[in-house]
């Protein structure tokens, strides 16, 4: 008996210890990752990174919270189809530095200036979630640089997280671990994203989508097996992990949206594409709706899909079908 119990003993700190290794190795890998795929340049005294991947048509991506410019490669195919995707990096991301006077108005004003530093002289805008706001704004501040604006599921005025969902268990490990524990929960969600996927991905959509048990399934079996898309799954979450380096900047920018504010739609002239879900449990459609009624000339998409995510699925390449017709549409 004590044999078998010290032989457990070992085995336990053995398999311990191998979790420690993996865990610090994925992390000093996955960093040094990031800073090679961005890019700096120099405008005004102020460095920004950045990341630029394709050639082509040039997309300006605002990507949302908790995320990064890296999220670039989430959208490969977009690459694919020709298009040039480019993402300036935010304050409290990825070592920026957070200071008190940023507002997604300074945001957009950071994004401007990227472009200009680059000679893109005008950029399709692509605003997804929390990245709403900025791609908002910049359209706004920046109608002769903005060839069109695209909004997925986006943030268009006062948000105020859903309680329902931030009390979910993925929300609330993200929201109140510490540091140490959000990057040990970022390895988690690597590891399962290559060996456990289909597990990943039905807690994101218990969090972020309305959606019976049986939808659930079949959005998860369309996403990995029917449309083989488990690649693009992994790079969504390369994009938010470790989430210790991206927090900072996502829980100001959750302040700024709680604040009384609607989103400026002043320039009919620059076309416009919304898709949301009316199941989004993290988003509202409400948001959507109010987009719908400031620019009723616009073109909506709406499908249940993944919810917060509704370009999952079969029902999701809806989103994508639509916004790669309209960014034809609206080419140079």
């Amino acid at each position: 008996m004590i044999k078998v119990i010290t032989i457990i003993g070992v085995v336990a700190v053995l398999l311990l210890l191998a979790i420690t290794i993996d865990f610090l190795w994925w992390r000093s890998a996955h960093l040094a990752s990031i800073k090679k795929q961005l890019k700096t340049v120099e405008v005004g005294g102020t460095t920004l990174s950045y990341t630029d991947i394709g050639l082509g048509e040039p997309i300006l991506y605002i990507y949302g919270g908790g995320s990064g410019p890296d999220g670039v490669t989430h959208f490969q195919w977009l690459v694919d189809k020709g298009y040039r995707l480019i993402s300036v990096n935010r304050e409290g991301y990825l070592g920026r530095p957070l200071t008190d006077d940023v507002t997604f108005e300074t945001q957009a004003d950071d994004a401007a200036a990227l472009l200009d530093a680059l000679g893109i002289d005008k950029a399709h805008i692509l605003g997804v979630s929390m990245g709403g706001p900025g791609a908002i704004f910049f359209a706004d501040r920046y109608p002769h640089k903005s060839k069109s604006l695209i909004l997925w599921s986006a943030i268009s005025k006062t948000y105020v997280p859903n309680p329902d969902t931030a009390d979910t268990p993925l929300a609330r490990a993200v929201l109140q671990s510490p540091a140490s524990v959000k990057d040990l929960i970022s390895w988690s969600m690597a590891r399962s994203a290559r060996f456990f996927p289909a597990s990943l991905m039905t807690e994101f959509l218990r969090t972020e989508a309305d959606l019976s048990e049986e939808e659930t399934k079949k959005i998860i079996h369309e996403e990995l097996v029917v449309l083989g898309r488990k690649q693009e799954l992994i790079e969504f979450i390369k994009s938010i992990t470790p989430m210790s380096v991206r927090f900072e900047g996502m829980m100001y920018e959750l302040e700024l949206t709680e604040g009384e504010w609607y989103g400026p739609f002043r320039h009919p002239e620059t076309p416009l594409l919304s898709a949301h879900s009316p199941v989004d449990t993290d988003v509202p459609i409400d948001h959507q709706t109010y987009v719908q009624q400031q620019r009723p000339d616009g073109v909506f998409v709406t499908v249940r899909a993944g919810g917060h995510f509704c370009w999952w699925g079969i029902e999701g390449d809806q989103v994508r079908e639509a916004t790669v017709a309209f960014l034809a549409e609206h080419a140079r």
